[in-house]
């Protein structure tokens, strides 16, 4: 196998390895859009929100457009508070689209050991999104792969940062997905002392699979 043929190999597994950074489809329909829109110019402004509102919830807390229709819906039918709110919820979703462009760029400049560079995206993330499991797992991840003598009390100040700003993480069953299964993570898996001092017990409800039946 020649030097270019190993190198798009091994891209090949870490793009396997990394794919679930991907966002996922998390959009209003763009008829379902137009039709708000027709609603509005015709001054209907209820029926646009109860149409804005029929959607999925995952869908309409990460879709800055129709998030946007929903305040300007809500305030042609002298909703303000409510307006205001659909802004601030609007606001949300552009950070949450930041940090996944920050998640990403982490991960690239992990792979290319450029861990510095990496652990400052990662800390973005985890800023611009706290309640998310990504950026908590990204700046583990990235203390992992570096591996200096460090960075074992840094992984540790993580996970107590996690626990501080993210209250609900135990019952992320993302976040426990990741943690069992991923490479990055898999040294920390191994040292059953450290895992077990750093996240204690494993939720009963986390689906178990080859990777995490060994660590119950």
């Amino acid at each position: 196998m020649s030097r270019k043929e190993s190198w798009h190999r091994m891209l090949r597994l870490r793009w396997n390895a990394n794919k679930r950074t991907l966002p996922p489809d998390r959009h209003v329909p763009y008829e379902v859009l137009g039709h708000v829109d027709e609603l509005c110019e015709r001054g209907e402004f209820d029926e646009a929100i109860n149409l804005l509102e029929e959607q999925r919830p995952e869908v309409m807390t990460y879709d800055i457009r129709a998030l946007s229709r929903l305040a300007v819906s809500r305030y042609g039918a002298g909703d303000i508070t409510g307006a205001l709110k659909a802004l601030d919820a609007a606001d949300g979703a552009i950070d949450h689209a930041k940090a996944l462009i920050e998640l990403n760029r982490s991960n690239i400049l992990k792979v290319m050991g450029e861990f510095d560079a990496a652990l400052k995206a990662a800390h973005r993330v985890r800023a611009l999104a706290p309640q998310w499991c990504a950026g908590h797992l990204m700046v583990i991840a990235v203390h992992e792969c570096r591996d200096l003598p460090e960075d074992r009390k840094a992984v540790k100040d993580a996970v107590d940062t996690m626990k501080k700003t993210w209250p609900g993480w135990r019952q992320d069953l993302e976040f426990w997905r990741y943690l069992l299964t991923d490479a990055d993570y898999s040294a920390l898996r191994d040292s059953r002392h450290d895992f077990d001092t750093l996240f204690g017990d494993i939720p009963e409800n986390v689906i178990l699979d080859s990777n995490t039946e060994d660590r119950k």
